[in-house]
């Protein structure tokens, strides 16, 4: 059998091109007469000489997670809290907001592709487990609860404008939006990412997944966020928090309340799901929007602007 450059075998070589097409006409609504954009093209190319898209068990999903990290972008932006913008961390906050309201920069093609490959393994998971109260299997959950390309791209573009050193996530789930923070972080001097996740299956399975495509970058810990946090051993002050965890008045709070004494001044903070409706019906109102804007009003906190009116971000004086 003779080898396609890359090593891909020759079958799946000559059945490669027919994959690719077929999922960028899918991309266009099936309009196959219309001329393919330049980023098609780029992506039709790269994926071409490549073994990427023969290694997934859904090519077509796998090449829209792939131009959801390339394509331009941008987010709608309110603001809720302005202080004055004349020092260096407000013109760098003016800075990222500036450039959600424009344009996120894009990632680079093989990383695109690393964290889309690692998208469609976590989709085509069977394992069962539980979520809600209710048995389903990982690749269901993982598809309901984890970071699309959308919101990937937010968390990629936020953590390059921070500038942090040291980033904290809270609410782990299967590690993708880690690998996504980690994505901005520069090889040679990368940025330490401590993820926790109450949660031992996600946690073990968060914990493979970045321990193969970000080892150096990612620090999984299990457990509860407010007995997690204080145990931290950490060597600069954190710059960056997402929060993606228990999403409830009294969460946000008492999690903000733990995390706060680590955050260096100017730090960026990402609450995610502030307008969260709780899917278990028997359950108590979450009232993540009073608890981010009882946040807001926190002293330290100087300016705070909503995204797409589903995540607030802030920064602390």
């Amino acid at each position: 059998m003779v080898d396609s450059p890359g090593g891909t075998p020759g079958r799946v070589w000559r059945r490669f091109p027919q994959l690719a097409v077929a999922a960028m006409k899918h991309l266009a609504g099936g309009r196959s007469n219309l001329p393919m954009r330049p980023l098609d093209l780029a992506l039709l190319a790269y994926l071409t000489h490549r073994d990427d898209l023969a290694k997934a068990h859904d090519p077509e999903a796998f090449v829209e997670f792939v131009r959801g990290c390339l394509e331009s972008i941008n987010y709608s932006i309110s603001w809720v809290k302005r202080g004055a913008t004349n020092d260096i961390p407000g013109q760098r906050f003016m800075t990222g907001v500036s450039m959600l309201e424009r344009r996120v920069p894009s990632m680079s093609l093989p990383e695109a592709s690393r964290i889309a490959l690692a998208a469609d393994e976590l989709a085509a998971d069977a394992t069962l487990t539980e979520a809600w109260g209710r048995p389903v299997d990982v690749g269901s959950h993982f598809t309901m609860s984890s970071s699309p390309p959308r919101k990937g791209r937010l968390l990629f573009g936020l953590v390059r404008s921070a500038q942090a050193q040291s980033c904290l996530e809270l609410g782990t789930a299967y590690g993708l939006s880690a690998l996504f923070m980690a994505a901005a972080s520069p090889e040679e001097t990368p940025c330490r990412i401590d993820t926790i996740e109450f949660y031992e299956q996600q946690f073990s399975i968060a914990q493979d997944l970045v321990g193969r495509l970000a080892p150096r970058k990612v620090y999984c810990h299990q457990g509860l966020t407010t007995e997690v946090i204080p145990k931290l051993d950490l060597v600069d002050k954190v710059g960056f928090v997402f929060h993606d965890a228990n999403h409830t008045r009294q969460a946000y709070i008492e999690d903000f309340g733990a995390f706060e004494p680590l955050l260096t001044s100017g730090a960026f903070v990402l609450f995610d799901d502030i307008r969260w409706d709780n899917p278990i019906p028997e359950s108590a109102p979450s009232e993540t929007y009073e608890g981010w804007m009882e946040v807001v009003r926190h002293p330290r906190v100087v300016r705070a602007v909503e995204i797409d009116g589903e995540l607030g971000l802030l920064q602390v004086r």
